[in-house]
């Protein structure tokens, strides 16, 4: 490696909060809409029609990264214990970030009768703060 791991994790730890930055603070100003007691939520009805080409590039999308975890596996000190910890705690994470912002963008008001489509939460957040959603 051309860097210690040390280095590599302190990077990593400074990009993620570097690239969660802006959808934290969408959900921060978007927070009284979404859980006040007028908050009013952008429901749209489900798709009739499904993809399933879609779905599955989408979940192998989703699962690109964590296959690599097991190339640095000798690096790391007690991988039974520290994968599980870490693996763990990056999942309940990500679901975390994940339903703030699908809740985020769901208490943005829009015309649009089907408002779901590629892009929408660029969209959301640019309602929730203009300049964010660029």
């Amino acid at each position: 490696n051309l860097f210690n791991i040390q280095w590599v994790a302190d990077a990593s730890s400074v990009l993620s909060v570097a690239v969660l930055a802006p959808f934290l603070l969408g959900i921060c100003i978007a927070a009284p809409n979404m859980f006040g007691p007028d908050a009013e939520h952008n429901w749209a009805q489900p798709a009739q029609e499904h993809d399933p080409a879609l779905f599955v590039t989408t979940l192998l999308w989703l699962y690109t990264g964590w296959d690599g975890l097991g190339c640095v596996a000798k690096e790391v000190r007690d991988p039974n214990k520290t994968y599980l910890r870490g693996l763990s705690s990056a999942m309940v994470l990500d679901a975390l970030v994940y339903l703030l912002c699908l809740a985020a963008a769901l208490s943005v008001d829009s015309s649009d009768e089907n408002p779901w489509r590629d892009g929408y939460l660029a969209v959301a957040y640019e309602q929730i703060l203009p300049g964010l959603g660029l």
